[in-house]
C-alpha cells in the first residue's frame, strides 16, 4: 500500500484531509497558514510578504511618521473584527506616496478612533499595488476585504 493510498482502509481515508487536487494527504504538522498551502504557493507567499515596522497609535502617526512612499496597515487596538472566515484585528490597508499624509487623513476623518497603524519597511516598487495585493490576500483568507467595523462587527 502506498503512503497516500487510503482506498483500502475506509476509516483511515475518512480521517485524512485532501489537498487542493482532492488527493489524500497527511495532516500538516504546523497549524500556520503556510502548512495549509501547496509548496509552490508557500514559496510565492513568503517572497511577496510585506514587512512592517512597529505599531503606533493612529492619532500620533502624523507626527511620528516620515513623509515617504509605503503601505499603511491599520488594526483595532483591542479585540477582533468578525469576518466570514475568521477574526482579525486588521481593518485597512492603504498605499501611497506619502504615508504621513495618509495617516493624517485617516486620523482627521476618524478622530479618537482606538486604532493602531504601522508602515511597510523597504517596500520597493509601487506602494498602491502592494496594498491592493495585501487586500486581495486578506479577502482570500478571511472571505471579505478589511473594513472599518461597527460595534456589532466586533468579536
Amino acid at each position: 500500500m502506498l503512503a497516500n493510498d487510503f482506498s483500502v482502509d475506509p476509516a483511515r481515508r475518512a480521517s485524512k484531509r485532501t489537498n487542493f487536487r482532492g488527493v489524500a494527504a497527511e495532516p500538516a504538522k504546523s497549524s500556520g497558514r503556510a502548512a495549509r498551502l501547496p509548496l509552490r504557493r508557500v514559496a510565492s507567499l513568503y517572497s511577496r510578504r510585506v514587512k512592517f515596522g512597529p505599531w503606533i497609535r493612529l492619532a500620533e502617526a502624523p507626527q511620528r511618521l516620515e513623509a515617504r512612499p509605503g503601505v499603511l496597515q491599520l488594526r483595532v487596538e483591542r479585540g477582533l473584527v468578525r469576518y466570514p472566515r475568521g477574526k482579525s484585528a486588521m481593518i485597512r490597508y492603504v498605499g501611497g506616496e506619502d504615508v504621513r499624509q495618509l495617516a493624517a487623513e485617516l486620523a482627521i476623518s476618524h478622530p479618537g478612533a482606538p486604532w493602531l497603524c504601522r508602515v511597510s519597511e523597504g517596500a520597493g516598487g509601487d506602494a498602491a499595488a502592494a496594498a491592493v495585493r495585501l487586500i486581495a490576500e486578506f479577502e482570500e483568507r478571511f472571505g471579505a476585504c478589511p473594513f472599518i467595523p461597527g460595534e456589532l462587527d466586533m468579536a
